[in-house]
């Protein structure tokens, strides 16, 4: 009898031992599923994040090729107006050569008519 309690005994013990292991077996599992579930998690968030990197290095580029397209277009438009400036100057300047020559036209036109009316004048007198 006492070799059978004895064997009972045992018997509880490995069966005690081994829910034991079954219920550490569950929680290893469980932990083992967090632990993906979590690891799965981290590498959403990581394909997240380097999509929102992506994107904002797009957005950096797109900002940039705007930034560049601006400055070419304010530099367009101070040569344009620079063009303008020089065509400016040079239209005043052929208007103030204009004017000179036509001066210069009346000038020897009434030194002319003065040279004639001095003739006139003269052989007027003479005759």
């Amino acid at each position: 009898a006492e070799t059978q309690a004895e064997a009972k005994r045992q018997r509880d013990r490995v069966e005690a031992g081994l829910m034991k292991t079954e219920e550490m077996r569950r929680e290893l599992e469980s932990a083992l599923q967090a632990a993906l579930a979590e690891r799965e998690a981290a590498v959403d968030r990581a394909e997240d994040s380097e999509l929102e990197a992506s994107e904002a290095k797009e957005a950096l580029a797109h900002a940039e090729a705007e930034r560049d397209e601006a400055r070419l277009r304010a530099q367009c438009a101070e040569l344009n107006e620079q063009n303008a400036a020089a065509t400016a100057a040079k239209a005043v300047e052929e208007r103030d050569a204009a004017a000179s020559a036509r001066d210069a036209a009346l000038e020897k036109s009434k030194h002319k008519d003065l040279k004639k009316q001095l003739v006139s004048v003269t052989e007027e007198r003479d005759s």
